[in-house]
This record gives C-alpha cells, sequence and structure tokens, in this order.
C-alpha cells in the first residue's frame, strides 16, 4: 500500500473552502502574529481563551472598517501585540486589549464581557472604555 496523497482528494477537499477576502486574511495573519508573540512569551498558555476573546471581538466588529479602509479589529489586534510583546502581560491583558472596544462601540455591554470572560476582564475593559470616554476620548 502506498502512502501517497491522492491530490486529487485533497484538490477537492481544498476546493469546499470557502476562499478568504483580502480582509480575512489580514486578520487570520494579524491573529497569527499575536498568537506567535504570546507563545514565544514565558505565560502559561491559554491560547483558547485568546482565541475566544479574538472570536468574540471579530464578531462584534464585523464589517466595520477604520479610516485607513482596513478592518476594525486590526486595532484592537494591534493593541494586544503591544500588551504581550512590548509590556509582557499575559492572556488575561491580552484578551482585555482584544475586547477594549466591544462595549464602547458595538451594542455589547460590560455584562455580556463579564458572562463570557468573567469579571476580571469585565472590570479591565470597562475601566478602558471609561478612560477612552473621559480624557483621552474628548
Amino acid at each position: 500500500m502506498s502512502d501517497a496523497i491522492d491530490t486529487k482528494d485533497t484538490k477537492e477537499a481544498g476546493d469546499m473552502l470557502p476562499a478568504m477576502t483580502a480582509d480575512e486574511k489580514m486578520i487570520q495573519d494579524g491573529f497569527n502574529e499575536l498568537l506567535k508573540d504570546y507563545l514565544n512569551s514565558n505565560h502559561r498558555r491559554k491560547v483558547e481563551r485568546i482565541t475566544k476573546a479574538f472570536n468574540f471581538a471579530n464578531q462584534a466588529h464585523a464589517g466595520v472598517k477604520r479610516r485607513s479602509g482596513e478592518p476594525y479589529i486590526m486595532h484592537p489586534i494591534a493593541v494586544a501585540r503591544i500588551v504581550c510583546r512590548e509590556m509582557g502581560l499575559g492572556s488575561t491583558s491580552i484578551c482585555s486589549a482584544l475586547l477594549h472596544d466591544v462595549v464602547e462601540d458595538t451594542e455589547y455591554t460590560v455584562q455580556d464581557i463579564s458572562d463570557m470572560f468573567g469579571p476580571k476582564i469585565a472590570q479591565i475593559v470597562d475601566g478602558l472604555t471609561k478612560i477612552s470616554g473621559g480624557i483621552f476620548g474628548e
């Protein structure tokens, strides 16, 4: 029996997947870079938690663009990368960074964040929302 892969079968399987748009690829690449930064850190590995926060924020900001034309979620990803790579913070801070504009810019509430991610992340998101709406948001 041969261990060779039938490329016809794999091509057909790949054809079933919808093609990624340029925005979706940009978003996925940005998130993959964040995960790479996180996995290179010395923190406990909580990739599932970070992925959950990313998926939630990505869905909450779906279809929203920045003035530059890039998908809005690229901003929270960039903030999360700074929190991880430059500040050396862990999964709680990374999740909070990914979620930091959800309450301010969508219909979701701090309670929704608390229900899904716990009170600690919700408290951080709430604090960041108050800062951006206060002296920095004027």
